[in-house]
């Protein structure tokens, strides 16, 4: 397990920017978040950094897309299940002691 600075850019209407330290562990990288509640979770990018190509010393940078299962009532009051992509864009550099 590597530790890791991070620039995550959530591609979409309004770009989203995350940014701090995290981990790489297995090609997964691992980033602790806050929720909208201010509750503590850690959110995983599972094989970003397969993605990821290197521009410097111990420096990353690629994107990364993820599918998630968005459940939504429609008009008629039914509920749905959709399959949405989101996109990033993702920095880190690996921190050597």
């Amino acid at each position: 397990m590597e530790k890791i600075i991070y620039k995550i850019t959530q591609i979409g209407k309004e770009n989203k920017i995350h940014s701090g330290v995290g981990y790489v562990c297995n090609d997964d990288l691992f980033i602790a978040q806050l929720s909208a509640k201010a509750k503590p979770y850690v959110e995983v990018y599972e094989d970003a950094a397969k993605y990821c190509c290197k521009i410097g010393d111990n420096e990353y940078r690629g994107a990364y897309s993820k599918f998630i299962n968005y459940e939504f009532t429609n008009e008629y009051g039914s509920k749905e299940t959709k399959e949405i992509e989101i996109n990033y864009f993702i920095w880190y550099k690996i921190i050597v002691d």
